[in-house]
């Protein structure tokens, strides 16, 4: 039978288990989360293109749209883009653009960001040829960062999940 100071030995090192298997959870939520919003923002992308090529719509119009057949992160960013639009003019798009980048599409790592951002600051400031061009480099980097994340998911997945297993065996061990 277990006394007092076993049992809460014994739930400690039971909580301290499960708390390293939730952080690596959290971190294979968070890993599908960015390529969910890697994905979303190259179909955005392509999608701008295409309506660029097509007609030269306005950014406005073109965020517009995009707000509203987008969900999730990409959504809230361009609808957020949407809802500044206002104050164009007193500030520049590219200031908007990074600002909307920023608090809405927080799972981007510095690269993606740095795209998004250059991509900004080209967006209505050139002729639509050179837009799309940025467009097209902006995507292509993003897909480059997709495919080399999902390369790497079974390795980082099965490192991620040994190495919270190990550590909560290990925490394990030293409570008991």
């Amino acid at each position: 039978m277990l006394n007092g100071d076993h049992t809460i030995k014994l739930f400690g090192a039971i909580l301290t288990a499960a708390g390293c298997l939730f952080a690596a959870s959290a971190w294979n939520r968070s890993r599908v989360s960015r390529l969910r919003t890697l994905d979303r923002l190259v179909q955005a992308l392509t999608y701008m293109e295409a309506e660029l090529a097509g007609k030269a719509a306005p950014l406005p119009q073109l965020a517009l749209r995009l707000s509203r057949q987008t969900d999730g992160a990409v959504g809230r960013f361009f609808a957020a883009l949407v809802r500044e639009m206002d104050a164009l003019g007193e500030r520049p798009f590219c200031e908007i653009w990074t600002e909307a980048a920023e608090a809405n599409l927080p799972e981007l790592r510095n690269r993606e960001r740095d795209a998004i951002r250059d991509l900004g600051a080209s967006l209505g400031r050139y002729p639509v040829g050179m837009q799309r061009e940025a467009i097209a480099v902006c995507r292509e980097l993003l897909l480059r960062e997709i495919n080399a994340a999902r390369q790497n998911e079974r390795e980082e997945s099965r490192l991620v999940w040994g190495l919270s297993a190990s550590a909560g065996l290990l925490l394990w061990i030293v409570l008991i």
